[in-house]
């Protein structure tokens, strides 16, 4: 093939074109045959009219030229086309590339032989009906992906509700209400939350909270239709608890802060720390007149070595997930709690001690008069005029100079 030859199949299809200037050539294989039917506009030329062109002898192939436009492209199909396996050189199989690229284009798709799956791409002659069936399989996927993750949200929460249903059995006796979270504050643990029920609903402050692990916490804020809790792992929660084991009773506080690993409560004014060990069981004690008694907390941990400025004390593990609370139980069964003063006897006034009197000072104006005599008695004195006689000797004197 000279370069001649290539100008002279150019011209010819110059000549049949009128001026029409392709933008890119695709080359159909067998599968792809009915491609060149949906150009618009279709200007066809057989391979056998063109000067020096060879003819496609593979079966399935039309042997020709389809000028036109693609989905707005004007392009060069060929239907068809010379291969090595009939006999044809190399230079004679690219001979139609070289052509087309005399007429204008730049841009050349190749397809393979896709016979076997030939009735998928029969399927596929209409780009809008792909493109709208497309869109209609991506809406569905989202609708099952959705519907699916609510399946999935659902499972999960009856788990939840489940193990909630079995602690309201247990807490039957304190009236329990179901209560969702609603809210909570910044930070990993749920120091302190919100919850869907208020005084409309009988929760007021005060009331313990709960959920299918254990204690949680208690309502410190109430409305109408929410309520605030305040969990036991706060710093400011503070409760009378029990080691379920000893009956030793201490007080619990909350101690944790957002860079904690782990939710921890300290256990301070245990009477006797040797007494207790790691894994030890601890509740409310009923007696801070705020959490009704028994209510699981957590177990032992840790025991301090040495005691601090409030002595020794012991570290507690809660049995709930302060991670992770989505729903709780609300006691609306208070503890009873005593006023002061209500119903007490009432104590008798204490007699007061006696105080001693104080004995009278002597008036110091009066003045005794040695010199005066009262009745019988001579006021001695040491004035002069004293009787100097010797004093008359007794039967004693001598035995005392014996």
């Amino acid at each position: 093939m000279t370069y001649s030859s290539y100008c002279e199949s150019a011209d010819f299809l110059r000549t049949r074109l009128n001026g029409f200037t392709p933008e890119a050539l695709l080359i159909l294989g067998s599968g792809l045959g009915f491609l060149g039917d949906a150009v618009e506009d279709p200007i066809f030329v057989d391979y056998g009219e063109i000067p020096h062109f060879r003819p496609s002898t593979a079966p399935g192939h039309k042997g020709r030229f389809v000028f036109g436009t693609l989905r707005g492209r004007r392009v060069a199909v060929m239907q068809g086309r010379m291969h090595c396996y009939e006999g044809y050189t190399m230079a004679e199989a690219a001979y139609a590339v070289r052509v087309v690229r005399l007429l204008g284009a730049k841009t050349l798709f190749v397809t393979n032989a896709a016979g076997g799956v030939k009735k998928f791409f029969t399927d596929w002659r209409s780009y809008d009906k792909l493109q709208a069936d497309y869109d209609a399989l991506s809406l569905t996927n989202q609708q099952l992906s959705l519907e699916l993750s609510n399946a999935e949200e659902a499972l999960q929460e009856n788990e939840r509700l489940k193990s909630l249903l079995d602690a309201q059995s247990s807490y039957e006796s304190l009236d329990p209400i179901y209560a969702r979270v609603i809210a909570r504050d910044a930070g990993q643990w749920f120091g302190t939350f919100s919850v869907n029920r208020g005084t409309n609903d009988g929760v007021t402050v005060g009331m313990a909270v709960v959920n299918g692990d254990g204690l949680v916490g208690r309502v410190y804020e109430a409305g109408l239709n929410y309520a605030k809790v305040l969990s036991i792992i706060d710093t400011r929660s503070r409760l009378s608890c029990l080691v379920q084991r000893t009956r030793d009773e201490g007080i619990l506080r909350g101690g944790m802060s957002d860079t904690d690993d782990e939710a921890e409560c300290s256990v301070y004014y245990l009477p006797n720390v040797n007494n207790i060990v790691p894994g030890d069981v601890v509740v409310t004690s009923g007696t801070d007149q705020i959490y009704p008694k028994g209510l699981p907390i957590g177990t032992i941990t840790q025991i301090s070595l040495s005691a601090g400025s409030e002595g020794n004390f012991a570290v507690v593990s809660p049995s709930v997930d302060f991670l992770h609370i989505e729903e709780v139980l609300i006691l609306r069964q208070t503890v009873e709690t005593v006023s002061d003063g209500a119903n007490l006897p009432s104590v008798p006034t204490p007699t007061p001690a006696p105080t001693a009197t104080p004995s009278p000072t002597p008036d110091a104006s009066t003045t005794l008069n040695p010199g005066a005599t009262e009745g019988n008695w001579d006021y001695p004195t040491s004035a002069a005029g004293l009787d100097n006689s010797p004093l008359e000797s007794l039967p004693e004197d001598s035995w005392a100079e014996n």
